[in-house]
């Protein structure tokens, strides 16, 4: 198979698989023309073993129009391709879409951004690529240009319609582009990083380095707040991770030479049996700087204090550092079964899909198992994450998400109790609307007074529903619920009664009830 991009549609089209010498001579061609239009034009390193090229990805940012004081659209020819589509439907493009933008705080931006449309842009790029067909997408757009008549190796190109797929990528900033080469680099290696560091709670998207919170992640609801942001320098992560910063710059000669590399991440470990590396890292600790969140009542533990003031619970593959086996595999905690697994749904397509991801796993890793390799751990889980603290100083930050999602857990909780005792003691009644009015307006008013302190009904609490760390006290509120409900859904119907007449009186329409 070559390119998919161009393979359905109104127009398929043939991308067959490019032999390396004609990938080098249209990769070199595609970077002259779109060097007239960027200052910086790259493409990641490739994977190494490959025989054959299913496209060629160039990533593009600075528009030479930004500097030399043009517009891009001045360059257009007026006269366009005479077959070209658009299909903006969405696509698996293998996580390009996952680049990400330069949104964060802290970016820098290039001066072409407000020049020149988008749209201009990429009709630029394809005069200049003389592309007849593309695809634009919101993770990146796709070129479709005629194969050489003439290949490298003197083989004429006659009768045929075959293509070349050019996937490009109109990068945000220079340090966006930084990124994008740098995690896409030697084809599958960071697919294989992900599943060596993901264990250890760290995980690298298409924006940064974070540090996952396992408490936190565990809840759909607030899953979005469980990553804190490390650090998006390459060389930083390297660092951190215990690789080589320069090896990385360079093509690897072999999948072997890159194995290795991988295999050099200090996180990497293998278990001596066929268990499952992925679990009982952080699937069985709690977070380093609380148990696990849940509704306190009186009595709440210490989150302000340091990780290390207090005993967590330890990760289940923690060990000595000269002890190379491991625990006895229990019932139930999932690491007494094969790696596969594991691996979430788009590892497993990569295990069908990627070759070379496919043999680290089936090769690689069997093949070190057998010969006694990287069986001893060398860090953990908890002193890992205590080293992110210090080295990216995210530890105020990290702590203060994880009590914002401890509180809103306790109001969670503490109000799913509240409306079943409104239930309990003002039951359902369909037939009855004035009813339907009185439990609605209850609810409404009991979770503005607990969760807001609101007082405008006129039914204050005698004890304080919160305390010092802001969280529910779910004693109090019970006490309080069960003595005012009554108070405060009459407060809530005067209340509403008062809306609707000033409503009336507005409106000049109605009368008051």
């Amino acid at each position: 198979m070559g390119g998919s991009a161009f393979a359905s549609g109104e127009h398929p089209l043939s991308t067959p698989r490019m032999p390396p010498k004609v990938y080098d001579l249209v990769k070199a061609k595609c970077m002259a023309a779109l060097r007239e239009l960027y200052i910086c034009v790259a493409s990641p390193i490739e994977g190494p073993g490959k025989e054959d090229f299913g496209d060629i990805d160039m990533l593009v940012t600075w528009e030479k129009a930004a500097y030399q004081g043009g517009r891009c659209a001045k360059t257009i020819p007026t006269a366009a391709a005479k077959n070209t589509y658009i299909d903006s439907a969405k696509r698996d493009f293998d996580d390009w879409d996952d680049a990400g933008t330069d949104d964060e705080e802290g970016q820098e931006r290039s001066p072409s951004h407000s020049l020149t449309p988008r749209h201009n842009a990429r009709e630029a790029i394809r005069a200049a690529l003389g592309a007849e067909y593309f695809i634009f997408n919101k993770g990146g757009d796709h070129y479709a240009i005629p194969w050489p008549s003439c290949d490298a190796d003197g083989t004429t190109d006659e009768g045929s319609k075959r293509y070349i797929q050019i996937d490009i990528t109109i990068c945000n900033s220079l340090q966006q582009m930084q990124w994008i080469l740098f995690k896409h680099a030697h084809g599958d290696l960071w697919s294989i990083l992900g599943t060596i560091i993901k264990p250890y709670t760290l995980t690298a998207d298409g924006h940064a380095l974070f540090l996952r919170n396992p408490d936190i992640e565990k809840f759909d609801k607030y899953k979005s707040k469980a990553k804190i942001r490390l650090t998006k320098d390459p060389a930083e992560i390297l660092l951190f991770l215990g690789m080589d910063v320069a090896r990385y710059s360079e093509p690897f000669a072999s999948r072997q030479e890159m194995f290795e590399y991988a295999a050099s991440c200090r996180l990497f470990r293998i278990w001596p049996e066929e268990c499952d590396e992925e679990s009982g890292q952080a699937d069985s600790a709690s977070s380093p700087v609380s148990m696990e969140p849940a509704t306190p009542s009186s009595a709440v533990p210490d989150y302000t204090s340091s990780p290390t003031s207090r005993e967590p619970v330890t990760p289940a593959t923690t060990m000595e550092p000269d002890t190379p086996a491991v625990s006895e595999p229990k019932p139930g905690d999932g690491r007494g079964e094969p790696a596969k697994k594991k691996l979430k749904a788009k590892d497993k397509k990569r295990l069908k899909t990627r070759p070379a991801f496919r043999q680290w796993h089936e090769e690689f890793i069997p093949r070190c198992r057998a010969e006694g390799r990287f069986f001893r751990e060398k860090t953990t889980w908890l002193k890992l994450t205590e080293e992110a603290f210090e080295r990216f100083g995210v530890i105020s930050w990290y702590k203060r998400v994880h009590l914002d999602v401890v509180r809103c857990r306790s109001e969670d909780r503490v109000m799913a109790d509240v409306l079943k005792t409104i239930d309990d003691v003002v039951p359902v009644d369909l037939t009855n609307p004035q009813r339907c009015q009185f439990r609605g307006g209850l609810k409404k008013a009991l979770k503005k007074i607990i969760l807001e302190g609101d007082e405008s009904f006129g039914v204050v609490p005698e004890n304080e529903l919160r305390d010092g760390l802001g969280l529910i006290i779910k004693d109090e509120v019970d006490k309080f619920v069960r003595k005012s409900w009554e108070e405060v859904g009459r407060a809530a119907m005067a209340k509403h009664q008062q809306r609707y007449e000033e409503h009336c009186r507005d409106t000049g329409k109605g009368k008051s009830q």
